[in-house]
């Protein structure tokens, strides 16, 4: 560890924030701007704060003392939990934290929004793409691929119905399972409330949860409109008969059988 610098570590709650230095000499400060000041006055200029990410409540601290030039480490909780949980033994620890650890970020590769397009390919890629079907008929599905093992070759593959449902229905996730999973403010449970506020922090307009049906996804991403007939074009397709499926969960629940 640099002994030519102060390290302070944070332990930051909704209303205070509590501070302990490398000298085991702990102080208490209010999460108020007020408090922020107070904690301020007391670093030395060489000095490094290290917190915790907790929700939003370090945001301002860790902005303002950014704004005064004090170096600001914001460390995810969870790695250091996995840290711990992998029982280290203390002198290999402690040659591993003295090192300067410097984290390596280079530009993207043109923007947010490329990053974001990239990895939607994955996150809202179905299992095949209309484009790649060449010719469904005479109970077989013709489609090409991309064989790898030829130089990554195009190629068309022939299967039966049957087969090729039985493979795309491999791609589709059970119950439960998701592509993606939003954790923080972004969680199901914290939108309305941790969102907002961070929102409202940066003067951002307020999130509502939005239901939006299927007919009115499929006109704007799709450029479908299931509702219009596909000869005369005029909104006049109307749903009148839904066929269930033959085989659905039975009606009543079997009782245990205790008696093995």
């Amino acid at each position: 560890m640099n002994k030519n610098k102060h390290f302070y570590g944070i332990d930051i709650s909704k209303d205070v924030f509590d501070v302990m230095d490398q000298s085991d000499k702990h102080s208490s400060f209010s999460n108020t701007m007020k408090g922020f000041k107070e904690f301020r006055k007391k670093l030395p200029p060489d000095s490094v704060v290290i917190m915790e990410a907790t929700g939003v409540y370090h945001v301002q601290l860790a902005d303002y003392l950014f704004e005064q030039s004090i170096f600001v480490s914001v460390v995810n909780p969870l790695v250091i939990k996995r840290f711990i949980q992998m029982q280290i033994e203390q002198h290999i620890a402690k040659k591993v934290m003295c090192k300067p650890w410097v984290v390596y970020a280079k530009q993207p590769f043109l923007g947010p929004k490329q990053v974001i397009e990239y990895l939607g390919r994955y996150t809202h890629k179905i299992a095949l793409s209309n484009h790649r079907l060449v010719q469904i008929g005479n109970a077989a599905i013709s489609f090409k691929y991309k064989d790898y093992k030829s130089n990554a070759s195009n190629k068309i593959m022939t299967l039966k119905a049957s087969e090729f449902i039985r493979r795309f229905c491999l791609h589709i996730l059970p119950h439960g399972f998701v592509r993606m999973r939003h954790y923080g403010i972004l969680a199901s449970r914290n939108k309305s409330i941790d969102l907002n506020k961070a929102k409202a922090y940066f003067g951002l307009p307020q999130w509502k949860k939005q239901i939006i049906g299927w007919e009115q996804i499929a006109i704007e991403k799709l450029n479908y409109n299931p509702n219009q007939c596909p000869k005369c074009k005029s909104l006049t397709l109307e749903t009148i008969l839904g066929i269930a499926p033959r085989r659905g969960p039975p009606k009543h629940k079997l009782k245990p059988n205790n008696e093995f």
